[in-house]
């Protein structure tokens, strides 16, 4: 276990949201903290699961952590694309996230581009960008709120370094918001999503997803049958694609349910949680959305409780409910 915990901790020295206490006066990680910090994520498992765990999140993080120099080489690899230069000319980058710092942080990345470069703004082209697209409730609120507000003709391209498969209702969504202030405004405006990375988590491609998509043995033990959700479409097989991350169902199984475990552990300890608080992942509907993406400045709700849920500090409403691996901003979310 021990060469699977080194891993871990090569990665997790980038990880720069930590709590302040785990960090040097220059702001960087303490690395004897961040080993016991480690130590005592692991020891909360079973002791027959943490070798398990160990192992599973070390090729996690290899495979599916998003660092500052892959944030910053995806919006440098921008500036090559020809559907968004044009004479030396790039889209306008919109700064309209309600919720979190992603945008912001992709913005300056690329407004520092642009100086190096001496490119110019498009007036007729505009970028929203972000890091990764889980369900798209973000980019439609953003985008539903700002597209009614424009009285002139707008290129309009979404551009993140990956997103979830199952957006096409957002996108059709979007679409209407477009063609309705087009025809109001007498205007047209288009919307574009640049071809990006893709993660499967279609209905119909469930047993291929790239998402946790739990099956429904794991609740034929009694202590669950009061966590079912009649409604839930149970994944009922496995089929593993080159981009899959497990390559055997055996793994796949394990690791859901060793996350549906301590999530309804963790849920079970809050004394008010949110109705979207779900095992495996900040979602409205069934166990959670089961993402399996992480970045280095804070790790996604939509991913399993056990890597982000908890605090160590006692002015937080998750203190003491469980120590996560990747402490996350939650800006102002409830319990």
């Amino acid at each position: 276990m021990q060469k699977d915990f080194d891993r871990i901790f090569s990665v997790l020295k980038t990880y720069e949201n930590f709590e302040q206490y785990m960090l040097n006066h220059d702001n960087t990680v303490n690395e004897g903290l961040l080993k016991n910090h480690i130590n005592l994520w692991i020891s909360q498992f079973d002791a027959t699961e943490q070798e398990f765990m160990a192992s599973i999140t070390a090729n996690l993080l290899e495979q599916r952590f998003l660092s500052k120099e892959n944030e910053i080489n995806f919006i440098k690899g921008l500036f090559n694309n020809p559907t968004l230069l044009n004479n030396d000319s790039m889209p306008f980058p919109l700064n309209i996230q309600r919720n979190g710092n992603s945008q912001n942080r992709l913005v300056q990345h690329y407004t520092l581009f642009m100086n190096e470069l001496n490119h110019s703004y498009s007036q007729d082209s505009v970028i929203y960008l972000d890091d990764f697209i889980f369900s798209g409730g973000r980019v439609f609120s953003d985008l539903s709120n700002w597209i009614p507000l424009q009285d002139k003709s707008y290129n309009i391209f979404v551009v993140v370094i990956g997103y979830h498969t199952n957006i096409w209702s957002v996108k059709n969504q979007l679409h209407a918001k477009i063609f309705q202030n087009n025809q109001a405004k007498k205007i047209q405006s288009t919307l574009s999503f640049l071809k990006c990375y893709e993660w499967e988590n279609r209905l119909f491609k469930k047993n291929e997803s790239d998402i946790l998509w739990p099956m429904e043995k794991f609740f034929k033990n009694p202590n669950y049958y009061s966590h079912i959700d009649p409604k839930f479409n149970y994944r009922d097989g496995f089929l593993a694609t080159p981009q899959s991350f497990f390559k055997n169902n055996d793994d796949r199984v394990k690791f859901e349910n060793i996350c549906l475990k301590y999530g309804f552990k963790i849920i079970q300890r809050c004394q008010n949680p949110n109705n979207t608080t779900r095992p495996l992942g900040n979602y409205r509907f069934g166990y959670g959305f089961g993402g399996l993406v992480f970045t280095y400045k804070n790790c996604p709700n939509n991913t399993p409780l056990l890597f982000w849920w908890g605090s160590s500090d006692p002015h937080n409403p998750m203190y003491n409910q469980w120590h996560p691996l990747m402490p996350r901003r939650t800006y102002g979310q409830a319990c």
